[in-house]
């Protein structure tokens, strides 16, 4: 009786584990560097571009392996030809801009429900699968932060620095103001004005 049993939910398992790895093979790419060709909008001031990129459902299922991130990534890149050294806080940034953590949490797979209902079919399996779904979060919080805008980008003279901030699903728009700020000079500051 128990033989008959377990050879069926040890084949649900399986198939369950299998159907789950999806989540679990996340693959870490590097923001490609935005540029007049691959930019939304690019405007340039005082020798320094700012591009942005709004990115749809097919950016996000490739840097992040689902469409859907529980915000919407833009992308901005500075590409600094002066000799001024440039920062842009994340403050100067006219959008609603949504926690990192937030989008992270929204990326990563569920160790709780994995863990549970892992444990519910098969103990050994639901254990195994909870592991790989810790390591793939962690994996997807290591790339996120490095992808993410944390307080500041600063650009040094003579080169670019790209970097993706997430805006509320709730708030619709095309256009926003960034304000760069000289790093050495407060006072110095240059507003963009962008469409995406």
């Amino acid at each position: 009786m128990i033989k008959k049993i377990i050879l069926p939910l040890s084949i649900i398992s399986l198939v369950f584990i299998a159907s789950c790895t999806k989540n679990f093979k996340y693959q870490r790419k590097k923001l490609t560097p935005l540029n007049q060709v691959t930019a939304s909008c690019a405007r340039t001031q005082q020798n320094v571009t700012v591009y942005a990129k709004k990115f749809d459902k097919e950016y996000c299922k490739h840097y992040f392996n689902q469409s859907n991130v529980g915000a919407c990534p833009i992308q901005i890149g500075v590409n600094n030809q002066s000799d001024t050294e440039w920062v842009l806080l994340k403050d100067n940034i006219d959008l609603p801009l949504e926690n990192n953590e937030h989008v992270i949490k929204n990326v990563q797979s569920g160790i709780g429900a994995s863990l549970a209902l892992g444990f519910l079919i098969n103990p050994f399996l639901g254990g195994a699968h909870s592991i790989a779904s810790y390591q793939a979060n962690s994996k997807i919080s290591d790339d996120m932060q490095k992808k993410s805008m944390q307080m500041a980008l600063n650009v040094k003279p003579k080169k670019q620095k790209d970097t993706l901030v997430f805006v509320s699903n709730k708030v619709k728009f095309r256009r926003f103001t960034l304000t760069l700020v000289d790093a050495h000079n407060q006072n110095n500051t240059m507003d963009v004005n962008l469409t995406v």
